[in-house]
């Protein structure tokens, strides 16, 4: 665990481009408005979810599932930020209130060097949340 000066010292050696991506990723998620979201996205960024083996490849695809995703949600709140390899990754863990559910899990970012987010992998528990998850993306998919 970092002790408070040892957290500062790592969040001053991370690139300004990075932190204000991610402190932007963290307003969005208080707003609950992901429609920014594709301007910290990498075009080629790629969305690893609990719902798919695959990921879901483009900066405009992952912006519309994040935009859509956060919808689902009645409550959501990211904890601080944990970094690493110089701040080019980070876990932001997070609770949210999803129908009768409470979600809990980790969106570990991937950013380039740039501060675009290059990749997304999702985390989350319980197994009900995900499964509530699944059926409601499955509700909004076109017949």
């Amino acid at each position: 665990m970092q002790t408070p000066s040892s957290h500062v010292s790592a969040v001053q050696s991370i690139a300004p481009s990075t932190l204000a991506t991610v402190q932007t990723w963290r307003q969005m998620a208080r707003q609950r408005d992901f429609s920014a979201a594709a301007g910290l996205l990498h075009p080629d960024a790629v969305l690893h979810s609990p719902l798919s083996h695959e990921g879901l490849e483009g900066g405009a695809q992952v912006a519309g599932i994040l935009c859509m995703a956060i919808g689902l949600y009645s409550a959501f709140s990211f904890g601080e930020p944990l970094w690493r390899d110089g701040g080019l990754q980070v876990a932001l863990p997070f609770e949210g209130q999803m129908g009768p559910h409470t979600a809990r899990g980790v969106d570990l970012l991937t950013l380039d060097a740039d501060g675009r987010v290059t990749a997304i992998e999702v985390f989350m528990r319980p197994l009900a949340v995900v499964s509530y998850l699944a059926h409601q993306v499955a509700a909004l998919q076109p017949a």
